[in-house]
This record gives structure tokens, sequence and C-alpha cells, in this order.
């Protein structure tokens, strides 16, 4: 009988050893979510000039532009190379056969 009740008494303990712990127990939640910014852009109508961009990005641009102009022109040439050398051929054959016709009739 003594058994019965120690151990009734054991499990009494273990029980409110455990809903001590439950009612002082402490929960941590940590939300997370990426960073968003909403920017949301006004017309300024009275001073329309605010939207040009400055001279010295107005050159900036103006110089890119002209490399980017160069660039095309230099690729466009060397994707034609071959009707350069075509030309070249034909202008000599032309030039060969016309030198060879004068010296025929002289």
């Amino acid at each position: 009988m003594l058994s019965k009740q120690e151990q009734a008494d054991n499990e009494h303990i273990a029980n409110l050893s455990l809903t001590d712990q439950i009612n002082l127990s402490t929960v941590s939640l940590i939300f997370y979510q990426s960073k968003s910014v909403k920017r949301e852009l006004l017309a300024n109508d009275k001073n329309i000039d605010a939207y040009e961009p400055s001279f010295g990005i107005k050159i900036t641009e103006a110089f890119k532009f002209g490399w980017m102009i160069m660039q095309a022109l230099f690729l466009l040439v060397v994707r034609l190379w071959f009707m350069f050398l075509l030309a070249l051929i034909t202008i000599f054959i032309i030039r060969y056969f016309r030198n060879k016709k004068k010296n025929k009739n002289v």
C-alpha cells in the first residue's frame, strides 16, 4: 500500500512539474520578411526642366553612342572582308586587261 501511495505521489509531482514547465515556458518567434521598398514618382508639371539630364551626362551619353557607332562600323567592315577582297581582285583584273588591250593597240 505504501508503494502505491508513493508511486501516486511521484506521478502527481511529475505532473505538477510538467505543468509548471509549461506555464512558465517562453516561446520565441522570429518572423522574417524580405525588405521591400515601394517608390512612387510624382510628376512635377511646374518644373519640367528638372527631368532633363545635365550637360555632363549628355556628353558622356554622346561619347558612348559614338563609340557604339564606331564599333558597329568596324564590325561591318570585318564582316564584309570577302566583298572588299573580291572588289580588289576585280579592279586588278580589269586594269590588267585594259593595260593589255592598250599595249596591243599601240
